[in-house]
């Protein structure tokens, strides 16, 4: 276990200095800025994995859930609904 730590430091270390070397540029053509508006964008970039979870995730359980409707001999489809927090209506 030792060999690939030292490997990775040997490879590690020129990819440091060329990222140092490249980041100190004296004549720099463009300067980016951030403002501080970390507590908006946090909430933002939160709804935004929501309503992508959800676009991703709704057609999945709607296929699982017409699965289990078409087999309903086969009891795992309810462990996954039940998993997945939906309720299974059994006639």
């Amino acid at each position: 276990t030792i060999f690939p730590a030292i490997v990775l430091v040997f490879l590690a270390l020129p990819s440091i200095r060329l990222l140092y070397l490249i980041d100190e540029s004296f004549n720099p053509f463009i300067l980016i800025t951030k403002k501080d508006m970390v507590y908006c964008l946090t909430i933002d970039k939160i709804i935004f994995i929501t309503i992508v979870t959800r676009l991703i995730f709704t057609p999945i359980l709607f296929i699982i859930y017409a699965m289990t409707l078409l087999n309903k001999s086969q009891r795992h489809w309810n462990f996954i609904l039940y998993v997945w927090g939906r309720k299974r209506y059994t006639n």
